[in-house]
């Protein structure tokens, strides 16, 4: 699955997911083939991430929770430039308390969301829009 946004001319995310019996893995890369330099996350902060929606659109605890870090910064995403990222979900929802459950049968959305900016820089970062390419799994 691809996303595009028409006020990010040339830019295109991708994800592809491969679903095994126990796991899905999701594989995404963003391409700049245009010819205007955006901005990307460059701190602790990736510019991709990923998703997991139930059947009703909710976000689900598809992973362990982490720490949140206040930094930010940017570096350039040149024409030519690409950037990729991977993640895995085993099915399994995570609980406050740190143990897992299977995730209840049904339909989920597993997303990239690769997060980019329209300025030239720090002082500029311009608009922040986000791609999200997704694909469904079925449990």
């Amino acid at each position: 699955m691809t996303a595009t946004d028409a006020a990010l001319p040339g830019l295109e995310a991708r994800v592809e997911a491969t679903i095994t019996d126990v796991v899905a893995h999701l594989e995404g890369t963003a391409r700049n083939t245009g010819s205007r330099t955006y901005q990307v996350s460059a701190i602790c902060v990736e510019p991709w991430n990923a998703r997991v929606r139930d059947s009703s659109g909710t976000d689900v605890a598809w992973e362990e929770g982490r720490a949140h870090c206040e930094a930010f910064g940017l570096k350039p995403f040149k024409p030519g430039d690409t950037i990729t990222f991977s993640a895995s979900w085993d099915g399994k929802l995570h609980n406050d308390d740190g143990s897992t459950r299977p995730a209840p049968s049904g339909s989920y959305l597993f997303s990239g969301r690769f997060e980019v900016y329209t300025g030239s820089g720090i002082e500029d970062t311009g608009e922040r829009r986000i791609l999200e390419p997704m694909v469904t799994l079925t449990l």
